[in-house]
């Protein structure tokens, strides 16, 4: 390997990370032009089907998304699907991480059925490749629990919720950021349900683990547990949270 081309996969790799973490601060500008710029690295020096080319499209299509831009973020995310169906097959857990992301995409257009049919077959292949107690399927079931809550289909909802949280608890203990982030989304559905005690209680102690987790006030996550939290109290409805990012 020639200097120039470890100096370019070090940098590809590093400006993955630096997107990554930028998406995870809220910059979903600076998130899409790092992710851009590893992109066309990877593009050059993998070529445009390798796997660590479909790797940074999923992650700019999920910057993307976060932007708004979900047009763009669809397209992204579809060329990332095709690779890695194409160089791994239909049933693989890298085909389900791009599924997720896709779905969520699929859902804000408007296409739900669609999206249930890219959940349901993420969390197929999730649940056969690392049985029923592993984070992604935690991750995969926040994902369907939040789009059955956004399609009313709260009891549903409820249940991929708790499913999820007791997951995430057993493997990172109570006071973990990836709890947090599971307990918004359940609360906002406890919320809608109509049994706002229990939902003020699990928010509250979402914001207590952020807040112990030292986010800061400004973090996205932060902020939507403060949120839910004020409308809450308000008597105010608020929109199903979106799922974190896979840890």
């Amino acid at each position: 390997m020639t200097a120039a081309r470890s100096f370019a996969i070090s940098t590809a790799f590093v400006l993955t990370g630096l997107g990554r973490v930028l998406r995870r601060l809220g910059d979903h500008a600076g998130a899409r032009d790092a992710l851009q710029r590893a992109l066309r690295i990877n593009e050059v020096i993998y070529g445009p089907n390798h796997h660590y080319t479909a790797q940074t499209l999923t992650h700019l299509g999920a910057a993307q998304r976060d932007e708004g831009d979900l047009v763009t973020a669809r397209a992204v995310l579809e060329r990332a699907l095709a690779i890695d169906e194409a160089v791994y097959g239909a049933d693989h857990p890298e085909v389900a991480w791009v599924l997720t992301h896709l779905s969520a995409v699929t859902y804000e257009l408007g296409q739900l059925r669609s999206a249930e049919a890219m959940l349901d077959r993420a969390l197929a292949i999730t649940e056969t490749t690392y049985g029923t107690d592993h984070p992604d399927v935690a991750w995969a079931l926040t994902h369907v629990g939040t789009a059955l809550h956004r399609a009313g289909q709260l009891t549903q909802a409820k249940a991929s919720l708790e499913r999820a949280l007791a997951i995430v608890e057993t493997i990172y203990g109570r006071s973990h950021p990836q709890v947090a982030l599971t307990l918004i989304p359940l609360g906002l559905t406890l919320r809608d349900l109509g049994d706002r005690d229990t939902a003020r209680a699990l928010l509250e102690r979402a914001s207590i683990i952020l807040a112990e987790a030292r986010l800061g006030p400004d973090h996205p996550e932060t902020r939507g547990a403060a949120n839910a939290l004020r409308d809450l109290g308000a008597g105010a409805s608020q929109p199903a949270a979106r799922p974190a990012s896979r840890p």
